[in-house]
């Protein structure tokens, strides 16, 4: 629970919560007097008795302080005996997020604050605070001040300006501890025209007064201002006396047991006294667990419990006399469970390795009253060989680094130790079982005398009660004894100072292609990574004319801009940071070239030469304006230089009819609108032959591979074509089980497996004589496969072609790549297709039309295509001719329809000439 100064909504203009708990009185602030004060009160009374009230949940309060009613606390949970700890919530040790939603930085705490709106806090132990600013204002030329440290009675406070140092001795200090109520403190009472506010808290019909100091500041004296302090008496049963005690179990029953800033639960302190004890324990020269706490952050009610309990290291349960702390301490197995008590199966949950921590970092308060930490690793996380997953347990009201640090064993212990939580339900004899209880569990099929502690009985229905329990293990408690880290002995630079400069800076201009389809050039940034112990990553900077075009952050050691503006001079800095300062700029001055750059390389050039032509074509170069593409052809082996030009061709394709026979490399560059050429030429060895008088049979395209030890992929949902890639099927996990820095090459590099692409067989009917040719695009990644165009009469035995190329005659024929481990490639369709270029025969012959109807001639031999038919009429009579119903395979045949210059159809005599394959 956190009670809130609040400014009360009947106030008019400016003035504060009348209640006086907080007032920023100005120069035209006016107190109305008690009349109004007492108003409100009673207007307060009548609304909390009002309907609309009646309904409002168990145990939640509202501020009768206000008449509008805000309600400043929330409700503890309702379900019979549960005030303590959620299913799941292993013993004494709250979550981490419940502990992050309570805690605040050392920083935080220190910091001065107007008191108007923030929580009147409640104190335990020794404690150090910022003050809670009210009632500022100027009287006989000094700053009168009000600082309000919270619920009473506290301790005389020590005072400390911002800087931790004592205040000034001009500066006059008067300190309310609230032991007693108090009149209203006679120095404001002079300075503020009609004041009479005695800074009470007033809830539930008691009346607490709350602890604050006034100061008289001079001029240039500090205005910002804390105060240590001992926090809240509390009552001990065991030696039945109150004090300011730092035993966090007296905390803890004190809160739950008070009805003014507590929740006013009734507390059987002789039953819980066990958990007093535990915390008193002596290790060492201090006691098992003390501090000091601020309970000054808005939270649940429940938030607070958990975090107070976590401190105590206890289990809340219901007594018949009250509520009962009981110490998560080790203890002995107090029965057994077997099968015949359960009903039902019993549920167990455990957490994800991978959320398991193997680090554990308590922050805690150290003797500078600041934040610092007590870490606990697990067994082999410093040298490497386990994974570091690290938790950061906010728990500020520790005082001690023994007791953080012990705290931190403990949980790291259970997370390894313990992480198994069960649920199940069982007759009347789990009323023998209380919260914190261990037990020995055995269900038949998963446990067997698991030991476990419990932390939660609820009623089921009639006769029937769940439990609720979580892995017991007295490994889990340590009484480790850590004292304060000394000095330290490194040869670590000081993390406050900044990293030297990066080295080896480098900028390429490099052109890509936008998602717009158009083309522009950027920087890729590259540098050697920083050494520096405390390096948290990179800042680059890209300036063109002192004006910053790109920022970029990055914890790698290259970075790439966006696009550029061409022929502008850019300077490139790059900072090494860490989590405290930059580096110095690492810098480079680079001019963009944009168009004027050369273009990429062409990727590829494929081609085959049939009856003495060159066919070539290939994959667009990168650039932002590609002018044409050239190409040149040398004898193989040759250089560009030495090259014979052919053409400069805007397209992708080229077929060329000029070349010699002989072997020839043909080389492909990329040619922008400003002359410059690619760097390097893509290149293809073709042998070109003599045979001009072939010509295209079919060409057929392949889609239906098989495969062996390859995998099918797409680039993309809209990528049309279908890939493979050489794949051994192994686990991502298991191949690369080392980080993944450890693996230089591309993922694919690392399939160990032999490898087979073909093409599935394609039948072109007849036994073709010709120019086969094959294409298909392969990527190697690893090595080169071996490539064969695959040639057979009867589609069984078959003849393989290395080079893709034959002059041969077949009837059947594919296309194959493969490769033994470890060689890996890639390949692609619908780029894979097969033709055939053959050279004709030629058949001749005599025949007779007629007057009427088609003459048929059938030819000799079985052919596939047709080239040509010549038919020449005989006689010195003008006669035209037409060709038709041409039927190719066993036989072929073809009609001849004879026609004289009137159009009508006579019967003649004539030669025919028929060329085919």
């Amino acid at each position: 629970m956190v009670l809130h100064a609040v400014a009360c909504p009947h106030a008019r203009g400016r003035r504060a919560h009348p209640a006086g708990l907080v007032r920023n009185v100005g120069r035209r602030d006016r107190y109305r007097g008690l009349a109004r004060r007492t108003h409100l009160r009673r207007r307060a009374r009548r609304l909390e008795r009002g309907p609309r009230h009646r309904r409002r949940l168990d145990g939640q309060r509202r501020d009768p302080r206000c008449g509008g009613g805000a309600r400043i606390v929330s409700a503890l949970p309702t379900l019979p005996g549960y005030v303590a700890p959620r299913p799941n919530s292993a013993g004494g040790r709250a979550s981490r997020s419940n502990l992050s939603r309570t805690a605040r930085s050392a920083r935080e705490r220190r910091l001065t604050h107007a008191a108007i709106g923030a929580a009147i806090a409640v104190h335990y132990g020794r404690v150090r605070c910022g003050a809670g600013v009210f009632s500022p204002v100027v009287h006989a030329g000094k700053l009168l001040l009000g600082c309000l440290w919270g619920v009473g009675p506290l301790g005389e406070p020590t005072l400390y300006d911002s800087s931790g140092n004592p205040l000034p001795a001009g500066v006059e200090q008067s300190h309310v501890t609230g032991d007693a109520l108090q009149p209203p403190h006679p120095w404001l009472v002079d300075a503020i025209d009609g004041y009479d506010d005695a800074l009470v808290l007033e809830h539930g019909g008691q009346t607490v007064p709350l602890a604050y100091s006034v100061l008289r500041i001079p001029k240039d004296a500090p205005a910002r201002i804390e105060a240590e302090f001992d926090g809240l008496a509390v009552y001990d049963s065991r030696t039945d006396t109150t004090d300011h005690f730092e035993n966090p179990a007296l905390w803890l029953a004190d809160w739950l047991s008070n009805p003014v800033y507590g929740l006013g639960r009734t507390v059987d302190y002789a039953r819980s006294e066990a958990a007093f004890d535990a915390c008193d324990e002596a290790l060492g020269d201090e006691a098992r667990r003390w501090g000091g706490l601020s309970i000054d952050r808005r939270a649940s009610a429940e938030s607070w419990i958990e975090t107070l309990r976590t401190y105590a290291g206890c289990i809340i349960t219901r007594g018949p006399d009250g509520l009962v702390l009981v110490p998560d301490r080790p203890r002995a197995v107090s029965r057994h469970i077997g099968p015949e008590q359960i009903i039902g199966s019993v549920r167990l949950q455990r957490t994800a390795r991978a959320n398991r921590p193997t680090v554990v970092r308590v922050r805690y308060t150290g003797a500078d009253w600041n934040d610092t930490d007590a870490v606990a690793y697990a067994p082999g996380v410093l040298a490497g060989t386990r994974p570091w997953r690290e938790s950061v347990v906010p728990l500020p009201g520790y005082r001690s680094h023994a007791v953080a640090y012990r705290e931190a064993v403990e949980r790291l212990n259970a997370a390894i130790l313990t992480d198994l939580d069960a649920s199940w339900i069982s007759t009347d004899e789990a009323l023998a079982d209380e919260i914190g209880d261990v037990v020995t569990l055995t269900d038949g099929e998963r446990l067997d005398a698991q030991p476990l502690r419990i932390t939660d009985v609820s009623p089921e229905g009639p006769g029937r009660w769940r439990i609720e329990a979580s892995a017991y293990d007295a490994a889990v408690y340590s009484d480790a004894i850590a004292s304060a880290p000394g000095a330290i002995s490194t040869p670590l630079p000081d993390p406050r100072t900044p990293p030297p400069p990066v080295t080896v800076l480098a900028a390429t201009e490099e052109v890509y292609q936008q998602q717009n389809g158009t083309f522009s050039s950027r920087l890729r940034v590259s540098w050697d990574a920083s050494d520096w112990p405390y390096a948290t990553g990179y800042r680059v900077e890209v300036l063109a004319e002192d004006n910053l075009a790109w920022l970029i952050e990055t914890r790698s050691a290259s970075a790439v801009t966006g696009a550029l503006q061409e022929l502008v001079e850019y300077t490139v800095r790059v900072f090494a940071v860490s989590e405290l300062v930059s580096g110095e700029a690492a810098e480079l001055a680079v001019v963009a070239q944009g168009k004027f750059l050369p273009p990429g390389n062409v990727p590829s050039v494929s081609g085959f030469e049939v009856g003495g032509e060159v066919r070539l074509q290939w994959k667009p170069a990168i650039d932002i304006d590609i002018w044409r593409y050239e190409v040149r052809y040398a004898p193989a082996g040759g250089t560009w230089a030495e090259g014979s030009l052919i053409d400069r061709v805007d397209g992708l394709r080229l077929v060329a009819a000029i070349i010699p026979a002989g072997e020839w490399d043909f080389m492909v560059k990329a040619v922008d609108s400003v002359g410059n050429y690619s760097p390097a030429e893509a290149r293809r060895t073709i042998t070109v032959t003599l045979d001009a008088a072939a010509f295209l049979v079919d060409e057929v395209e392949l889609d239906a591979p098989v495969t062996e030890g390859m995998a099918e992929y797409r680039l993309g949902r809209l990528d049309a074509a279908r890939r493979w890639v050489t794949e051994d099927g192994d686990a991502v996990a298991t191949k690369f089980a080392g980080a993944l820095t450890d693996y230089t090459e591309v993922l694919a590099a690392y399939n160990a497996v032999a490898s087979l692409w073909r093409s599935e067989s394609v039948d072109f009917g007849l036994t073709l004589a010709g120019n086969w040719s094959g294409q298909h695009t392969l990527t190697p990644v690893t090595g080169a496969p071996d490539t064969a165009l695959e040639l057979s009469p009867d589609g069984a035995a078959w003849d393989d072609y290395p080079s893709l190329v034959a002059k041969t005659s077949g009837r059947f024929a594919r296309l194959s790549a493969q490769a033994a481990s470890p060689i890996v490639f890639a390949a692609e369709i619908p780029e894979a297709s097969i033709r055939i270029d053959a050279t004709p025969r030629t058949e001749t012959g005599q025949a007779t039309s007629v007057a009427s109807g088609p003459t048929t001639i059938t030819v000799e031999q079985a052919y596939a295509a047709v080239k040509s038919i010549t038919v020449t009429p005989l006689g010195t009579t003008p006669r035209t001719y037409a060709v038709d119903n041409i039927v190719v395979g066993d036989p072929t045949t073809f009609d001849v329809y004879l026609f004289d210059v009137s159009g009508n159809q006579v019967a003649t005599d004539f030669r025919w000439q028929f060329d085919g394959v």
